[in-house]
């Protein structure tokens, strides 16, 4: 097994998610900490089976990765705007609430700035030899002080639908995955902003 330059991290990060690509972007500037995020998708993207074309997020763009906490940072909502050239635009449009789709794309980009994210990297252990913890990516253990654990929440599905699981029963959060075609006839089982949205 071999490791990262047998350097020991200050954190690794499991999982890029919001609350992982915060914490990313929050400690980037911070060169006294050494930090890094492995995922084992290929790439970022945030819900993918729910940016309807029209759906927004619930709160104010201002709670975004990292405004709350420094105001200044470089990897804002605002800033991504601004690096789009459409700052002044969406001011003057002066929306209530910013739609998924565009939130997306504001993640993806401070994916893009951060040099200390990993995908397509599968963490397969975690374990501890009392003298660091170690991060076991396949056959590469990188060693750290400290793991931030943002996994995601896993799919509920009751298991009175898990046979039937396929093209016409699905979970919502693949919704946009599947060919639901104007006119059918679909029945949504729970409630929330996803199902209303649905």
């Amino acid at each position: 097994m071999s490791s990262e330059n047998d350097q020991i991290f200050d954190a690794i990060g499991v999982g890029i998610g919001p609350f992982n690509l915060s914490a990313a972007a929050l400690l980037q500037p911070v060169k006294e900490i050494k930090s890094k995020f492995y995922d084992q998708a290929k790439s970022f993207a945030w819900h993918p089976g729910l940016l309807f074309p029209e759906a927004t997020i619930q709160v104010s763009y201002l709670k975004d990765l990292v405004t709350l906490a420094d105001p200044t940072s470089p990897y804002s909502f605002l800033s991504f705007l601004f690096a789009q050239q459409r700052l002044y635009r969406f001011i003057n449009a002066d929306f209530s609430r910013v739609t998924r789709m565009e939130f997306n794309q504001y993640l993806q980009w401070v994916c893009s700035l951060l040099p200390n994210l990993e995908f397509n990297r599968s963490v397969t252990a975690i374990s501890n030899d009392n003298t660091s913890l170690m991060v076991h990516l396949g056959d590469e253990v990188v060693r750290t002080r400290n793991v931030i654990l943002g996994t995601g929440l896993t799919n509920f599905i009751p298991d009175c639908a898990r046979p039937y699981v396929g093209p016409k029963v699905f979970h919502a959060c693949d919704y946009m995955k599947h060919n639901v075609t104007k006119g059918q006839r679909v029945a949504v089982v729970g409630g929330g902003q996803t199902s209303a949205e649905i």
